[in-house]
């Protein structure tokens, strides 16, 4: 996004909801932001059901002729990076001042901190919730980047389409987790 659009979605999201999947995504980052660095101090937050939450922005915009999947899926790769330049430079260090007694690096301490994006799963009527989104995060995955991690939520309906994107990704060592619903909601309830 031009540093102009994104300084458009600000001023709109400053007193009014997102009405726009640009919009909706610019608060995503800025929330996920501010939790991030000034909360926590790591990286370490998950953006919940990522595709789900955006779905409806994405849906509106696509009907109205304002955006398109390639578009979608530019913003989404902006929004990753976004994430990936939290690590800093270099993996578990970067360069600092050098004041005659350092060795010029510091560790990174939220390199370790990882930030999930989770994608596909079930909705909570038990439907499948894997949708172009989850295509989108999947296709970003795939330059792999060390942050974010995707997380794909498995069921045995999983489109073959997404689930042999996800083996191609797991196979180039992308970060990419999955999950196998049947296996992690029981899991999940035994522990209350």
């Amino acid at each position: 996004a031009g540093n102009s659009e994104a300084a458009q979605w600000c001023r709109n999201i400053a007193d009014n909801p997102p009405a726009t999947f640009p919009e909706a995504l610019q608060l995503t980052w800025i929330v996920g932001l501010a939790m991030m660095t000034l909360c926590s101090g790591s990286s370490a937050l998950t953006f919940a059901r990522f595709d789900q939450f955006l779905l409806p922005f994405y849906k509106r915009d696509v009907a109205a002729g304002t955006l398109t999947m390639a578009r979608a899926g530019e913003l989404i790769d902006d929004f990753f990076l976004k994430i990936f330049a939290l690590l800093g430079r270099g993996e578990h260090q970067m360069g600092r001042a050098d004041d005659g007694k350092s060795t010029g690096w510091a560790r990174n301490a939220t390199y370790d901190a990882a930030t999930y994006v989770v994608v596909g799963g079930r909705r909570m009527d038990g439907s499948p919730a894997v949708n172009v989104l989850t295509e989108l995060a999947l296709q970003t995955a795939a330059h792999e980047l060390k942050n974010p991690t995707v997380i794909l939520r498995y069921t045995p309906d999983l489109p073959d389409p997404i689930w042999f994107k996800a083996v191609e990704l797991m196979r180039s060592n992308a970060s990419l987790f999955v999950y196998n619903d049947d296996v992690m909601i029981p899991a999940l309830q035994s522990w209350g």
